[in-house]
């Protein structure tokens, strides 16, 4: 056990590597964005929690007032703000191993942990300033500290009765959706936990972990409120959610996590003893979880594709289950013990494989909104910085696959983040003509006749449509002066 222990070393700092990389690749979208402004409201936790109940009620305070601190220790700053959401990930792939070695065995703990820090989409949110690692993390906290407190020989400590409370409220002021997995173990704490006095001494636990969340419940009233009176394009039923999920976890490839479930199920009915029972309670909570997001598809309108991250959660139960099913085959396809460790070893090593080459090339990730933003907009204004002087104006030109909305909010951002003393915009394609003539308008009444630069910032390859015509009329009131910094990708 000593030694899988320190395995896990090497899968931290892969998955550390996977994360890392990518944390200035893309500038913030707005959903960042939305989320440091609410973030920075206030210092205080007690505004930023009324500040979200009367603005922003979709979201709960959890992470915003994690942030706050945070953010101000590093003054804000984009990388180390995304870096937030890395360092929770790397204990979410800890916990997982410890979910896993204390449920089914130290082998699958380490194989979870390694399945979970190569999974293309877990890697995407290591890499963005929003809450969904920190669900992930809880949710093997949540279950983890459940079944010490339920199943161990030992009686609990107090510090581990303390883990189950403040999971299970973190979780629910983390985001609602945690109220999933959370209501899997109350199903499964109802009918198949022991009815000893610890059961007891849980159930009480809990409830009061849910009675911390109370004074939030008017704000998710409001959400579920909302929900059900509106209507979503592209809605994606209950049984396409489920399917989509599985496509996501196995990194594009839905057949190996079935293969492997139905061999986790294998060995669900074979093992004996306490092993046998964490697996299949972890089969039990998925199972729930699945019918629960069932139900929730038929009632309330929520699910399109990028919002599947709001399952996520689910990540650190999956690894184990397939981890578990990695360990199965070599049981079943070898005739002997050394074959026998060897073959999950070569299943584990492939699916790791596939998760790394398509984190650092995305695929089943390539269309969600932090990867289809394509205009480097936090590399223009950090060399903007020592080449511009105050009162320059700063025209981002979008390239014409990207939605120009996506760029609304955080050009102002980077303009303070990198203390420009410059004004700037974006412009790019707009709806209609209509609304084009408008967007060239504006941004060129913004400019006005008495600035010293006007920076016009675009991706060479290939250039922007916009960037003729926005020049043409740039050029009625101000010389072409060159070009200050031009590379392979970019120019202004």
């Amino acid at each position: 056990m000593q030694r899988l222990r320190w395995l896990l070393i090497p899968a931290l700092l892969l998955t550390f590597w996977l994360g890392a990389r990518a944390l200035d690749d893309t500038p913030l979208w707005n959903d960042e964005w939305y989320m440091i402004r609410d973030a920075r409201v206030s210092p205080s936790p007690l505004v930023i929690f009324n500040h979200l109940a009367r603005q922003n009620p979709w979201h709960a305070p959890g992470y915003f007032i994690l942030m706050n601190p945070w953010g101000r220790l590093t003054d804000w700053n984009p990388f180390a703000l995304r870096a937030l959401a890395l360092f929770i990930g790397l204990l979410a792939v800890a916990w997982t191993y410890r979910l896993g070695r204390d449920t089914v065995s130290p082998r699958v703990g380490l194989f979870a942990a390694l399945i979970l820090g190569t999974s293309e989409f877990f890697v995407h949110y290591l890499h963005e300033t929003r809450m969904y690692s920190l669900t992930v993390l809880l949710t093997a906290l949540v279950v983890w500290a459940y079944w010490r407190v339920v199943r161990a020989k030992r009686e609990p400590r107090p510090m581990m009765w303390l883990l189950l409370f403040l999971g299970t409220a973190a979780s629910l002021y983390t985001h609602y959706f945690m109220l999933l997995p959370l209501g899997a173990l109350a199903v499964y704490h109802l009918l198949l936990a022991p009815r000893t006095r610890r059961w007891w001494l849980s159930t009480a636990v809990m409830t009061l972990g849910g009675v911390v969340f109370l004074p939030q419940v008017v704000a998710f009233a409001n959400v579920l409120s909302r929900a059900t009176g509106r209507t979503l394009e592209a809605l994606m039923p209950g049984p396409d959610v489920l399917r989509y999920v599985v496509y996501l976890f196995g990194n594009g490839l839905p057949l190996l996590v079935l293969a492997f479930g139905v061999l986790a199920l294998v060995a669900a009915r074979r093992k004996r003893g306490a092993s046998g029972r964490g697996l299949r309670a972890l089969l039990f909570l998925v199972a729930v979880i699945a019918a629960i997001i069932l139900a929730i598809s038929v009632t309330v309108q929520v699910f399109v594709d990028e919002r599947t991250r709001y399952i996520i959660f689910i990540w650190s139960l999956l690894a184990v289950i397939v981890a578990a099913g990695m360990v199965e085959l070599g049981r079943l396809v070898a005739g002997n013990r050394r074959l026998a460790r060897l073959v999950p070893v070569v299943a584990l090593a492939l699916w790791a494989s596939i998760g790394v080459w398509n984190s650092l090339n995305p695929r089943v990730t390539a269309q969600l909104p932090g990867l289809t933003l394509t205009y480097p907009l936090q590399h223009v204004m950090r060399a903007l910085r020592d080449v511009h002087r105050p009162g320059d104006y700063i025209v981002n030109v979008i390239p014409d696959a990207d939605e120009l909305r996506r760029y609304g909010n955080n050009v102002s951002f980077y303009v303070q983040t990198e203390r420009l003393a410059a004004d700037s915009r974006a412009i790019g394609i707009a709806e209609s003509a209509e609304a084009q003539e408008a967007l060239y308008q504006s941004v060129m009444t913004e400019i006005g006749a008495g600035r010293a630069y006007v920076w016009v910032a675009y991706r060479t390859d290939p250039p922007p449509s916009p960037l003729p015509e926005f020049t043409d009329r740039l050029q009625e009131q101000y010389g072409m002066c060159g070009a200050v910094v031009s590379r392979p990708d970019r120019q202004f």
